[in-house]
C-alpha cells in the first residue's frame, strides 16, 4: 500500500515538472499536444474496430453457436460476419472515402 502512495506522489510530482516546463518553454505544448492527439487516435482506431469488427463477429458467431452447439460454427460465423463488413464498407468505400481522391490522375 505504501508503495502505491508513493507511486502517486512521484506520478503528480512529475505532472507539475510538466506544467512548470510547459511555463518555461510554450513550444514543449506543441509536442504534448501531438501525444495526446497521438493516443487520442489510437483510442479512436480501436472503439471503430470493436463496433465495426468485433461486434458482429461476436454476435453471428455466438448466435450460430448456439444453434449448432459446434465450434466450427462460430469459426464460420467470424469469418461470416468480416466478410460481410468487408463487402459492406467496400460497397460504400465510394461515399466512405470520396475525399480521397487522386485528382492530377484521374481521367476528367
Amino acid at each position: 500500500m505504501f508503495d502505491y502512495i508513493l507511486m502517486l506522489k512521484f506520478d503528480i510530482r512529475k505532472l507539475v515538472n510538466y506544467i512548470v516546463e510547459i511555463r518555461r518553454t510554450p513550444k514543449k505544448l506543441i509536442s504534448y499536444f501531438l501525444f495526446g492527439a497521438w493516443i487520442s487516435f489510437i483510442i479512436l482506431l480501436i472503439i471503430v474496430q470493436v463496433l465495426v469488427i468485433t461486434i458482429p463477429a461476436v454476435l453471428i458467431g455466438g448466435s450460430l453457436y448456439w444453434i449448432f452447439r459446434s465450434e466450427l460454427a462460430i469459426e464460420l460465423g467470424v469469418i461470416l460476419a468480416n466478410v460481410g463488413i468487408g463487402l459492406l464498407l467496400l460497397g460504400f468505400s465510394n461515399k466512405l472515402f470520396a475525399y480521397i481522391e487522386m485528382k492530377e490522375f484521374s481521367d476528367s
